[in-house]
């Protein structure tokens, strides 16, 4: 069975092709090809045709070079690591102390019945005020971990993503050549039927065969001729899947021969898949950020922080300026306990144990996909 490893190495964004020796390690099977896809089938057309030797050729990891650079899907993937890189530094400002500096200014308008007259007064305040959180029994900081551990989810889907990237540029290039490779087969056969009713014409002429057998030669000829035009269209298609896998259109490839390095046994397998599929790790992932957020709703439930406050103030009259300002600090602890909430926090601490309990369930679903698929 596959059990959760003791530690995860996992990628940077664009660590996948830092050179091109990282590249070639990058090929071998578990790094290439995505857990729940099956090799294809196509992957052995590289090995049933000739390569095709042309100048300045395009090999495999050209294209997959290629097509990782123009990935719009990895580029909107960095982007979303970059999201999560400021929300772990917002969280983390949770434990800093604030600073504010409030103006305000108002207009009071007193009437007096005994003086028959008003007695108005304009006046302003400012106020500088911080607050310090000084004991917060370590929820700043496990909520830092879970957005910590977020972030490895992330990294994680864009492995994936990689995997998928890279997965469909090869298969685009293998059918690619495949294509060619057919249409050049037809191509031949067309040309060696063309040469057989020529022939057939000459002996039909001299009378030593029939019509019908000229016909017979002469329908192989016209069928061959649809068959080229089937496999030209089919490399067309092959091309513009090409173009969307890669960026490009296809230009010269050449057919790579390369060493997949691949596990001997099932338990050597399963046990890669433990290490490096991207969807169990996740999976994995997933059930420890829902442990730390059920501890984390239980301390913000339970245990209120405590903060540090103060305040330096002072008060103006606006139309009295020799007037000696009326200035104020004050400096406290301060915290709020609940005492009723209508239900929610005991909810909230309910919705946690079941968001964790649905994370187990999915963790042991994927591990059994994983290994159904291995």
């Amino acid at each position: 069975m596959l059990k959760p490893p003791n530690s995860m190495d996992l990628p940077k964004p664009g660590s996948l092709f830092s050179s091109k020796s990282n590249f070639k390690l990058s090929m071998q099977l578990s790094r290439f090809f995505p857990s729940k896809t099956h090799i294809p089938i196509s992957i052995t057309l590289l090995f049933l045709f000739g390569p095709l030797q042309t100048a300045h050729s395009e090999s495999l990891e050209d294209v997959l070079i290629t097509a990782y650079n123009n990935s719009s899907l990895l580029q909107g993937n960095d982007y979303l690591v970059a999201i999560q890189e400021e929300q772990i530094t917002q969280t983390s400002a949770g434990s800093k102390p604030t600073l504010a500096l409030d103006l305000s200014s108002n207009y009071q308008a007193h009437s007096s019945s005994s003086m028959s007259n008003n007695d108005n007064s304009l006046g302003g305040r400012v106020e500088l005020s911080s607050q310090y959180p000084l004991f917060d029994f370590g929820a700043n900081e496990l909520a830092v971990d879970i957005e910590e551990i977020n972030k490895q989810v992330v990294l994680l889907n864009r492995t994936q993503i990689e995997h998928t990237v890279l997965l469909n540029a090869a298969n685009a290039y293998l059918d690619v050549l495949k294509a060619y490779n057919l249409l050049e087969l037809e191509k031949n056969n067309l040309n060696s039927l063309e040469s057989q009713l020529e022939a057939a014409k000459n002996r039909y002429e001299l009378g030593n065969i029939s019509r019908t057998e000229l016909s017979l030669v002469e329908s192989r000829f016209t069928a061959a001729m649809g068959n080229v035009k089937t496999r030209d269209g089919q490399v067309e298609i092959a091309r513009e899947i090409f173009n969307l896998a890669v960026g490009k259109y296809p230009d010269n490839l050449s057919a790579t021969y390369f060493d997949v390095e691949i596990p001997i046994d099932i338990a050597s397998a399963l046990e890669l898949a433990n290490q490096n599929n991207p969807a169990l790790l996740q999976a994995k992932l997933e059930v420890t950020i829902a442990q730390q957020q059920r501890e984390l709703v239980s301390i913000q439930t339970s245990r209120p922080p405590i903060n540090l406050s103060g305040s330096a103030s002072t008060n103006l009259n606006l139309r009295e300026f020799n007037e000696t300002p009326k200035n104020n600090l004050t400096i406290g602890i301060r915290t709020s306990i609940p005492l009723y909430s209508g239900g929610r926090l005991s909810s909230a601490l309910r919705q946690s144990e079941q968001r964790l309990q649905k994370a187990r369930i999915d963790l042991r679903h994927e591990a059994k996909l994983q290994e159904n698929e291995i």
